[in-house]
């Protein structure tokens, strides 16, 4: 008697069943490697650029440092004139006695335009705040009715940074105002647990700033990637020279504190995961340490002795899918002045599901 046995290429033995082989039907897809700049709207890679907040600004509120927007409780308690933190002044508003749905409103004396201006801008102070349950989010409105879509300053910000002002700047293109705007509505959000606590300051409108890059894929494009990779170049020595004991020793001269030759941004580098066309996921760094600890790799550092090129590599353990119909991008905001760096490049590599 012969005895056949049904075998993959690893030695797996299939299954059989009432004197039946077991089979089954599976999707196969094909893939093509890809590697994908993170360009902005007029399709550049380049991100060493000015995205520091600036031109004619529109202040809103300042804790009443200064006559500006008039603020008032739609629900819950707030203080519009708390000494206990400033991030200028003496005052800012206090939100640490909020609950969840609690909003406050500032209202203008006229209204203004959306388009005039570019960036949302200002400063918080978390004492208490879990990423995953607490959201401070924001919506703009006209008498009342809203324009555009309610957005969460927490994904501007890091929400591990408690007891320190942190400034954040976020795209008005994110909230789609379209129309004139005379009101703000800022509200506390708990999903369960601890309410966050928090004081905001020195908020303000203002004509530029917050320049957006993003992976911009083609209608109907699906892409997985596990990694993706940075590129740096600027004017400074990566080798220098350390005195020991009985001899000098030489090692990477690139500092933890800054990026490259840019000193630590004030604002940072947003990073935003986007599924479906809501925020997922987020982050913020403002130097080389922040990349390395957030899971970034060295891995390529050329010197000339005058410049320095730097890769940094971030690996994912798991594919990550970006499906074009859906609106997933990954998406890069930055706040700050880079300008001082020869090249920032951001690649995602990975493939294309054909």
């Amino acid at each position: 008697m012969r005895k056949t046995v049904v075998a993959n290429s690893n030695g797996d033995i299939a299954e059989v069943e009432n004197h039946a082989l077991v089979v089954s039907t599976q999707e196969r897809n094909t893939y093509q490697s890809v590697i994908i700049p993170l360009i902005n709207e007029n399709g550049s890679p380049f991100l060493n650029v000015d995205g520091s907040a600036g031109g004619a600004s529109d202040g809103i509120h300042d804790g009443t440092d200064s006559v500006l927007w008039t603020a008032s409780a739609l629900s819950g308690t707030w203080d519009f004139a708390s000494t206990a933190q400033a991030k200028a002044g003496t005052k800012s508003v206090d939100a640490t006695a909020t609950v969840n749905g609690d909003q406050a409103l500032f209202t203008r004396g006229s209204a203004i335009t959306a388009g005039t201006y570019a960036v949302f801008t200002g400063s918080i102070y978390l004492t208490k705040y879990n990423d995953a349950k607490n959201e401070v989010t924001f919506i703009c409105r006209l008498a009342g009715a809203t324009d555009g879509v309610e957005v969460n300053i927490g994904d501007y910000i890091s929400g591990a940074t408690l007891n320190a002002w942190q400034d954040f700047a976020i795209p008005l293109s994110v909230v789609g105002a379209t129309g004139d705007i005379d009101e703000l509505v800022i509200k506390t959000v708990n999903t369960g647990g601890v309410n966050p606590d928090y004081y905001l300051d020195e908020l303000k409108f203002q004509e530029s700033g917050a320049l957006t890059y993003k992976t911009s894929l083609d209608a109907g494009q699906v892409i997985q990637y596990k990694r993706i990779d940075f590129i740096l170049t600027d004017n400074v020595t990566s080798i220098t020279t350390v005195a020991g004991a009985t001899e000098n020793a030489t090692g990477s001269g690139i500092s933890y504190d800054a990026i490259l030759g840019v000193s630590a941004l004030a604002v940072g580098i947003n990073f935003r995961r986007v599924n479906n066309h809501e925020v997922i996921a987020s982050g913020n760094i403002s130097t080389i340490g922040d990349m390395v600890t957030a899971g970034s790799l060295i891995v390529n550092q050329l010197s000339d002795g005058t410049n320095t090129m730097l890769k940094l590599s971030t690996p994912l353990e798991e594919w990550v899918t970006l499906d074009e119909s859906v609106g997933d991008a990954l998406e890069v905001v930055i706040n700050d002045d880079l300008t001082g760096l020869l090249d920032f490049k951001i690649f995602i590599i990975g493939r294309e599901v054909l």
